[in-house]
Order: structure tokens, then sequence, then C-alpha cells
């Protein structure tokens, strides 16, 4: 008897097992599975963005110590026998997807901080992706009401010059950079010549 009950229960158990889920199980495990998924996916585009604007901050900043490196070197400009030209980036919010590194001349005399695009050019860089430049504001975060800037080097002081349009000169001067998702970061450039990067509060 307790043999017949024991080998029913077995079959009723094997019944159940072989049955798997039923729909309703099915859609909640789909439903956590797809939450899950989209979580991460979000999330995951989140970083690549916060990732991908510290690289791009990271170029600017690396263009603008190259100028000040070969402003501050004993180097020939462009074939032509001086050794006195400085270097320099310049940026333009007109056109906020590019930057110039230029060669600073002296035409006969001082170099004068600003970029002529008739004879100062070396190269165009451009941000990628949908990065622009957005605004220059001062190390208080004040915005610097100009669309035209320069920052150039010339030896034998280590000191950066950081020219606005209209002549007008700054101590210190941040960059924005904005992100496609509207994250931003900064270089900032010290009249001394330290040259930082870091993160908007957003």
């Amino acid at each position: 008897m307790n043999a017949r009950r024991s080998s029913k229960q077995t079959r009723n158990f094997r019944s159940r097992s072989e049955r798997g889920f039923t729909l309703l199980e099915l859609s909640v495990s789909i439903s956590v599975i797809f939450i899950i998924t989209a979580v991460a996916i979000f999330n995951h585009k989140m970083f690549s963005d916060v990732i991908e604007l510290a690289n791009v901050t990271e170029e600017v900043a690396l263009k603008v110590r190259e100028a000040q490196l070969k402003g501050l070197a004993v180097q020939e400009y462009s074939g032509s026998g001086s050794f006195q030209e400085g270097r320099g980036v310049y940026f333009n919010l007109n056109d906020p997807t590019q930057y110039i590194y230029f060669g600073d001349e002296s035409n006969g005399g001082t170099p004068d901080g600003e970029y002529d695009d008739t004879t100062e050019h070396i190269s165009t860089e451009m941000l990628k992706n949908g990065f622009t430049f957005i605004r220059f504001e001062d190390v208080d975060g004040a915005v610097i009401l100009k669309d035209e800037f320069a920052v150039t080097f010339r030896r034998p002081r280590p000191e950066a010059r950081l020219w606005f349009e209209g002549g007008a000169e700054r101590g210190a001067v941040r960059i924005i950079i904005e992100s496609p998702k509207e994250r931003q970061a900064y270089v900032e450039i010290n009249q001394t010549g330290q040259i930082t990067t870091g993160r908007e509060n957003n």
C-alpha cells in the first residue's frame, strides 16, 4: 500500500516538473531580464559619454601643452630662419567644433599673441562625435562674453598670454566643452603656465 502511494507521488512529482514554467512565470522572468538589460545599457551610455568627454578635454589640454613646450623650445618656425616666434592655440565659438594650432610670428618685432589666419596657421584640430566649445569662463565661473580666445607661449618666459578679441587679457581662463548629452568639462589655463582639466558641476 505504502509502495503504491510512494510510486504515485513520484509520478505526480515528475509530471509537474516536466511541465516547465507557466506562462505567468515566463512573463515575469522575461520582464526582469528586460529591465536589467535596459538599466545596464543606459548606464553604459552614461559612462561612455563621461569617458569620452574626459578624453576630448584631455586632447585639447595636450594641444595647449604642446604649444607651451614648443613655444619655449629653441626651434625654427616654418623655415623662416627665426627662433623667436611663439606657439599658440586659437578658439572661436563661431566654429565650436574646431581649434587651431598656430605659430605666433614676430613680423620683425615681438609676437602679438593674436592669431593671423593668413600666415600663422599650422594645423586645425577637430572635436569628435558632437562635442563642442560653448563658452569661456574665468576661474570664478563668470562667463566671459567674447567669441575669440588665443593662448600663446614664447621663450624664455613660461607664462601664458591669454588674449581675447579687442585686446583684453585675463589672469586665467576656462574653456568649457559640452558633450552631446550636455555634460560639461573644462580646460583651465592660468597665466602662470599651469594647465588643468576638470568637470563642471553637472
